[in-house]
């Protein structure tokens, strides 16, 4: 085998930046069919920050995360809890950002909890750099990141003590 054919068979085929509910479901797609996704991120990083006494806005019914099989939906996670999971009944998001990690380890394969500092176009697909430097390659890459890099409180609000975003860490 020549050194650009290992290069390219080293290369995975899906890599999944981010670890929440559209992340967790790409993956979990992308292995259901055969291709060799690889999953980063803290898994429900972002549901687990929120603060606790909060409820899901959506119903229950749109709140499944998605694999093929439709086996791991949050109907299941909340039976087996002994949790009722039905139109009009709101569920904490505690109990959302538990079946997301449920999720994970019922339907994705290699979750890695690092962070990826960086995405750049290679050769035959992208390049990719972890938050401690371990560089790898991907045919293709999904980003599925979330609400929190994107983070902003306007200028005037953003320094007054009292107002902070419910996903900001304490000041």
């Amino acid at each position: 085998m020549t050194a650009e054919g290992a290069r390219s068979r080293s290369a995975h085929d899906l890599v999944v930046v981010g670890a929440g509910p559209y992340g967790l479901s790409v993956a979990a797609h992308a292995a259901a069919h055969g291709l060799d996704p690889r999953t980063f991120g803290r898994p429900m990083a972002s549901w687990h920050a929120m603060p606790s006494g909060m409820f899901l806005k959506s119903e229950p019914w749109a709140s499944h995360l998605s694999d093929p099989a439709g086996a791991y939906g949050l109907d299941a996670y909340a039976a087996s809890r002994g949790v009722r999971a039905e139109h009009g009944v709101p569920l904490p998001v505690d109990l959302f950002a538990a079946y997301g990690d449920w999720f994970a380890r019922q339907a994705v394969p290699a979750l890695d909890e690092r962070l990826i500092a960086s995405v750049a176009p290679a050769a035959r697909g992208f390049a990719l750099r972890t938050e401690d430097g371990e560089t790898l390659r991907a045919r293709t890459v999904a980003l599925a990141v979330g609400v929190l890099p994107f983070l902003e409180i306007p200028g005037p609000c953003g320094t007054a003590p009292a107002v902070r975003h419910p996903l900001q860490p304490p000041r």
